[in-house]
């Protein structure tokens, strides 16, 4: 009985070898070092860079949203420059957005915010509801500082405190 078992398992592992075997034959050879660039073509000579256009950068060219620099540790008066009439937010970035002060910017286009003594270390930035002033992305330029927070939100300038030596 041994053997009569011994016949079938051998009969059974040939079937699984053929199976295999036909697979392999059937799928041809295999690559082993895929194209890494096969879905976006980088310096690629054989491809038109024109059907990849890359998008320009937006230009900013309205009237510039920005922090008057330096801000220093303890400071109590954030000042800055933007767009006449246009509602300003001075915010501990760092706290999550904590409101330190608003103003509305004046006709010569400037804004002061008395605060409380700025601590060290942390990241403040300016902020606006430009459609509440019925202003546009178009007609405020962000500062260098610039900067969206997950969580927190868009500010149109920002700056670290640095630490006091």
């Amino acid at each position: 009985m041994r053997t009569k078992q011994n016949k079938l398992l051998n009969a059974f592992e040939l079937f699984i070898l053929f199976v295999a075997m036909t697979m392999a034959v059937s799928c041809g050879p295999v690559d082993s070092s895929p194209d890494l660039n096969e879905g976006y073509p980088l310096e690629r000579p054989d491809v038109n860079p024109e059907a990849y256009p890359v998008e320009p950068l937006p230009t900013h060219t309205g009237t510039l949203l920005a922090l008057d620099r330096p801000i220093v540790p303890n400071q109590t008066v954030i000042s800055g420059v933007g767009p006449a009439g246009l509602t300003v937010t001075v915010m501990n970035i760092t706290f999550l957005g904590e409101e330190l002060g608003s103003a509305i910017i004046s006709d010569d286009g400037t804004f002061s915010i008395d605060v409380n003594p700025l601590p060290a270390g942390v990241r403040i930035g300016v902020t606006a509801d430009l459609a509440a002033s019925g202003m546009t992305d178009a007609d405020v330029r962000p500062g260098d500082g610039e900067v969206s927070t997950p969580r927190v939100g868009y500010f149109f300038d920002s700056v670290v405190i640095p630490q006091q030596n």
